[in-house]
């Protein structure tokens, strides 16, 4: 479904007074709020640089490696580091990453030189273009409407129906996320570990 579709389908649930601008406004609250709860794949992304590296959409970090040296960091809150050191600006072999301002990830101790690979979840940009496609999988689009029309309901002075409706979304969500973030049925098998004893007899 495309922007426009989502518009259409929404006017065609009781809601086509709506301005299109006014529709549009519905569909990217709900797509924006279903894309929030959760670190779904279809948004899973990555990008290399440098500390203090700037990335416009992240939404939350998944790993972040120092290519450079091949390890991975470690998160770490900054205020911790200000109680034990002080001072963000220590220089040497970074260990551990944090964020600042939200979209800029920074490394302790600091370190401008060594490369970084991040994995990340990013926030989509709000469908604007009619012909624009929802990065949420096909399958799943209605839910966009299915919040819209929460939304619009309570905008309409309809709380009855907009509870019955976030509801019903909610169920949906919730069987999305069953299909989509649990993708591994096998298991592996347990593992036996034997103890050998080296030492002499």
């Amino acid at each position: 479904m495309t922007f426009a579709e989502l518009k259409t389908e929404l006017a065609a649930r009781g809601f086509d007074y709506l301005s299109d601008t006014r529709q549009g406004y519905f569909i990217n609250r709900a797509y924006q709020e279903m894309c929030a709860e959760n670190d779904w794949p279809f948004l899973e992304d990555s990008t290399t640089g440098t500390a203090p590296l700037t990335i416009a959409d992240m939404r939350t970090v998944e790993s972040v490696v120092n290519s450079t040296q091949s390890y991975r960091l470690s998160p770490l809150d900054p205020r911790n580091i200000m109680e034990e050191d002080d001072d963000l600006t220590t220089t040497g072999t970074p260990v551990y990453y944090y964020l600042s301002a939200t979209t800029t990830l920074k490394v302790y101790p600091a370190n401008t030189a060594d490369t970084l690979s991040v994995r990340y979840y990013h926030v989509p940009p709000d469908l604007s273009d009619d012909a624009d496609t929802p990065e949420v999988p096909a399958a799943w689009r209605h839910l966009i409407v299915d919040g819209a029309a929460a939304y619009a309901y309570f905008d309409s002075d309809n709380p009855e129906m907009g509870r019955e409706m976030l509801s019903l979304w909610a169920e949906g969500k919730a069987r999305m996320a069953d299909a989509l973030l649990v993708q591994q049925h096998d298991q592996p098998d347990d593992m036996v570990l034997s103890v050998v004893d080296h030492q002499d007899a």
